[in-house]
């Protein structure tokens, strides 16, 4: 279902030429889902390290 959705959402994005970002927890299984999805890490934010 997951695929699915995001499919849609990159479909309607490309449709109207705009770039779709996602945000993920560091080393969560959504990692792995977007990057099978075509997605690239470019950023980690200081909120999502461990303590």
């Amino acid at each position: 279902m997951g695929s699915a959705v995001l499919g849609s959402i990159v479909a309607d994005a490309n449709a109207r030429s705009t770039l779709v970002k996602v945000g993920a927890v560091r080393n969560s299984d959504s990692n792995r889902f977007y990057q099978r999805h075509g997605f690239s890490k470019i950023d980690e934010a200081q909120w999502d390290r461990s303590r």
